[in-house]
């Protein structure tokens, strides 16, 4: 007597196991510093992680330093440093422009080379090409 069988079932194989997910770095969110009074001729400003605001005027003799961007609702006399790390996209934005010295990513211009047509006006000063660009605003 014969008996009917079901077919055996073909092994499968056992499913791989799933890798565990990389870890989603966690962003550090940067440490922008605000400044609100005069910086005064002789003063440092340094924001090393992040954007500095300065609202007021930075006097001669007075020096800005960040990683990112700088901002400064007043007249700027002094000298400004954007992008102290590298940051090739950093900008420089300025209510009154009358600055010693400018400089982006190691890029930097002095105020012999500034124009009149920038000069005591709102601008904005980035890198492209490789050149620090003055562009009035407007």
């Amino acid at each position: 007597m014969f008996q009917d069988r079901a077919p055996a079932p073909e092994a499968q194989p056992a499913p791989a196991a799933e890798p565990e997910p990389a870890p989603i770095p966690q962003r550090v969110a940067p440490e922008n510093k605000i400044v609100t009074m005069p910086v005064r001729s002789g003063q440092t400003v340094i924001a090393d992680k992040g954007d500095l605001t300065v609202v007021g005027p930075v006097s001669s003799g007075a020096e800005l330093f960040a990683a990112g961007n700088i901002h400064v609702y007043g007249r700027m006399r002094g000298r400004a440093f954007a992008g102290i790390d590298g940051d090739e996209n950093a900008r420089i934005f300025c209510q009154s422009l009358d600055a010693e010295l400018l400089a982006i990513a190691g890029l930097y211009r002095t105020s012999d080379s500034l124009g009149a047509d920038v000069r005591h006006k709102m601008v904005q000063i980035y890198l492209e090409d490789e050149r620090l660009i003055v562009a009035p605003f407007g």
